[in-house]
């Protein structure tokens, strides 16, 4: 059975052990130096968000399939002969 000593746990992590770091002030002030790379970056370049959105945007972000459209594409696909090189007809 469970006793007054047991540590309650957050997935398999005690609470204790997890919570330890934000209450410890030198944790709470450490900042990596990625995350000083990418802050000052962010101050030289305020842009740089919406570039990197217009970017993504560009190469991924597409519009909406016109399902009758694909429809009519796919019905109108011709077969590919087994050998492409092949001059029979």
């Amino acid at each position: 059975m469970h006793g007054a000593d047991t540590v309650k746990s957050f997935g398999t992590v005690p609470f204790s052990r997890q919570a330890a770091h934000y209450q410890n002030p030198t944790m709470a002030m450490y900042e990596s130096e990625i995350t000083q790379f990418l802050k000052s970056l962010k101050q030289e370049r305020p842009a740089l968000e919406t570039e990197q959105r217009e970017g993504r945007a560009l190469l991924w972000d597409k519009e909406p399939i016109d399902l009758e459209e694909r429809s009519r594409a796919q019905a109108s696909r011709v077969a590919q002969k087994p050998y492409v090189y092949s001059l029979d007809n």
